[in-house]
């Protein structure tokens, strides 16, 4: 257990790392893919490819978000993250630290409210 002293904020974000590889947008859904959306008020929209954000998208193909195909940690806590290799891509792939805004997207619903503007 961590214990903080002084100051303390009221964030509402906190710190992620992204492990993996840009990837398009598949001919067919699969899991495991993450999306970096819009920077929010404290953060980056930071959520999984669901099924049915994954069919808006294939609707149209100009929304601002970027796709990941590999593993998310949460660092807030952390100073750092232990990966097993079996869990790192083949390849080249990316290390991105950012901070994920918890107001972010949660379900389709917000997917539409936040990026489908028809």
């Amino acid at each position: 257990m961590k214990i903080r002293n002084g100051f303390v904020s009221n964030s509402s974000s906190s710190s992620f790392i992204i492990i993996g590889k840009t990837v398009k947008l598949p001919d067919k859904f699969r899991k495991g893919i993450i999306c970096k959306g819009d920077y929010l008020c404290e953060g980056y929209d930071i959520f999984d490819l669901t099924e049915d954000i994954y069919y808006k998208l294939l609707e149209r193909s100009n929304y601002d978000i970027e796709l990941f195909e590999g593993k998310s940690y949460n660092t807030e806590y952390d100073d750092y993250v232990e990966v097993d290799s079996k869990n790192l891509p083949v390849g080249k792939f990316k290390i991105i630290a950012l901070e994920k805004d918890y107001h972010g997207t949660e379900d389709f619903n917000d997917f539409v409210d936040r990026y489908v503007k028809e």
